[in-house]
């Protein structure tokens, strides 16, 4: 099955204009559609794989999965363990794997030991060409008209800031505007404080492992003051996305999304909540306004009963609010990013992690300092790390054309130190969302 990854590269050069996107989306379906789809691979990214091929007009024929109980797919498609595999004849097929780079690595072991390895070179890695096939799709949606930007959300682990959202955006939003000499930072995941209702086990923001003099809120007027300053420095912030903690449980969230979303340079305003805290009236105002989502993070089978109502009544809250646009993900995997360990490798090995690894655009603003990588974040705010040449502290550069100098420093790097104290993208394990410490 190279030939269809060789399809896909030979094509996507040729792509410049709606005539070609066109085209090239309608040899792919031609393609799907000679022969059925068997997906690898049914939760996280496995969802928003059906999601595109639902937008093709492509139908899954099966999804494969080592626990086909835990698959939870509201799609007319039957899920089954590797064993469905040997049997079958691999030409009437195309199996895609829609896992990250590490798990297409084990599902190939896997293949190997379970007596299966002349399945290995009929694989697809749908996740190194998903995204070139997602561009042509949203492409030719955008010129119809506003795009979902809650689809958009359901892209996030590739990348839910692309210039065709963001031309998008600004064609439909009222007063936006682009600062063409500012940086082109397009995503911005702020800090609202450090305090939770849950305490998950391998919380990539390393909250319960904070130390306890940072454990807080920080002062809506920091937040919103921060936020401007580094927009004002920026082309155009198509996302702008708040984390914690819970962001629920900031006291003045209302009014922080109130001001943000007011911003001439700034799209869309998407808050993160694992669903255990009901948004006040005030809140929920906000979250119906134009541009702003809800990212609900469901972990419910890791939770006990009582927290799983209250993600329940929460998301009712959602459905039962006219205007309020919110993604679920539900019960998905996670890496183990826990460790801070010196790894030790070399600077080419550094820069091909970096290349590869899913988190290297999530910035964060913690308090004035914009961290390259959560990862720093996470071992900043728990004492594992420290503050290095890669952070940008804005309080520190009065001068907005210098800002924009750093931030363009900032985002134009090949790696970071940081890079050789985490396992990601290769090393760390896969593991269920939402595990609770005890």
């Amino acid at each position: 099955m190279n030939y269809f990854n060789e399809f896909i590269n030979k094509y996507k050069k040729d792509i410049s204009g709606k005539d070609d996107i066109e085209n090239f989306i309608d040899k792919i379906r031609a393609v799907l559609k000679s022969k059925k789809i068997i997906l690898i691979g049914g939760v996280a990214h496995g969802r928003t794989v059906l999601n595109l091929l639902n937008d093709l007009d492509i139908k899954v024929f099966a999804v494969i999965d080592r626990n086909p109980s835990v698959v939870n797919i509201n799609e007319d498609v039957h899920v089954y363990c590797y064993d469905f595999l040997r049997n079958i004849d691999a030409d009437e097929y195309i199996i895609m794997a829609s896992v990250n780079h590490k798990n297409y690595e084990s599902i190939l072991d896997y293949l190997s030991d379970m007596g299966m390895g002349h399945l290995k070179n009929e694989l697809v890695n749908e996740y190194d060409i998903h995204l070139t096939i997602q561009k042509c799709v949203c492409f030719l949606k955008s010129k119809k008209g506003r795009l979902n930007i809650v689809n958009c959300s359901g892209c996030t682990q590739l990348n839910h800031t692309c210039d065709i959202l963001r031309d998008n955006i600004i064609k439909y939003k009222k007063d936006a505007c682009i600062n063409e000499k500012g940086a082109d930072i397009t995503l911005i995941g702020g800090i609202l404080g450090t305090v939770c209702t849950l305490k998950c086990k391998h919380c990539v923001e390393h909250v319960p492992y904070v130390l306890s003099d940072n454990r807080k809120f920080f002062d809506k007027d920091v937040i919103i003051k921060d936020i401007n300053r580094i927009a004002k420095c920026c082309k155009y912030v198509t996302v702008v996305d708040f984390v914690g903690g819970e962001p629920f449980l900031h006291p003045d969230l209302d009014i922080i999304i109130e001001n943000v979303r007011k911003i001439n340079n700034v799209g869309i305003v998407n808050v993160f909540t694992n669903g255990t805290v009901m948004p006040k009236e005030k809140l929920l105002h906000q979250l119906k306004q134009e541009f702003v989502t809800v990212s609900l993070s469901n972990y419910s089978k890791n939770l006990s009963d009582e927290q799983h109502k209250k993600i329940i009544e929460t998301r009712k809250v959602f459905i039962n609010t006219e205007g309020v646009e919110f993604f679920e993900a539900e019960n998905f995997t996670w890496m183990d990013t826990r460790s801070f360990d010196y790894v030790g490798d070399s600077k080419q090995k550094m820069i091909n992690r970096f290349e590869n690894c899913k988190l290297k655009d999530c910035y964060r603003l913690y308090n004035g300092k914009m961290f390259r990588c959560l990862h720093h974040y996470a071992g900043y705010v728990t004492g594992k790390l420290h503050i290095d040449s890669s952070v940008v502290d804005i309080n520190d550069i009065e001068d907005d054309s210098k800002l924009v100098d750093a931030l363009n420093r900032f985002i134009n790097v090949d790696y970071i130190d940081v890079c050789n104290y985490c396992e990601l993208p290769f090393k760390a394990e896969a593991v269920s969302s939402g595990e609770q410490l005890i």
